[in-house]
């Protein structure tokens, strides 16, 4: 990916509530359009925890598209209370938000933990029994 920090667009999530992640990766994932979000089974995040990872991400301008090579759905609302679709790379700790079309790349000291964390919460839901 070529891309580099631009600090002229705000964050999408700053006043968001609601954050859930889905039973849907990878492919199904990136391909999943944003209105289709409720035909997925979710688990409700603490907005606490992504609020710390998230509140500082730096926009990217990407010069080009990244390489998708696993990607976590995830979803926040904001004050109008329609779901916003994003995608998380499994690896690179960057973010596409696919209503603006826009990345970010969460703080370099924060990427491993957020990688983990969003892992871990994947894992449990995919293991917890029905």
């Amino acid at each position: 990916m070529l891309a580099s920090p631009c600090y002229s667009q705000s964050l999408p999530w700053k006043q968001s509530s609601k954050w859930y992640i889905y039973k849907v990766v990878d492919r199904k994932a990136i391909f999943a359009p944003g209105d289709s979000l409720a035909s997925f089974a979710k688990l409700k995040l603490g907005n606490d925890s992504l609020a710390y990872y998230l509140d500082d991400a730096s926009p990217l301008k990407a010069t080009a598209a990244p390489a998708w090579m696993g990607a976590y759905l995830l979803s926040f609302e904001q004050m109008q209370g329609k779901p916003i679709k994003l995608l998380v790379s499994t690896y690179g700790g960057f973010i596409l938000d696919t209503k603006h079309k826009l990345y970010y790349l969460v703080q370099e000291g924060k990427q491993q933990a957020w990688l983990a964390y969003v892992g871990n919460q994947y894992e449990r839901f995919i293991n917890e029994p029905e």
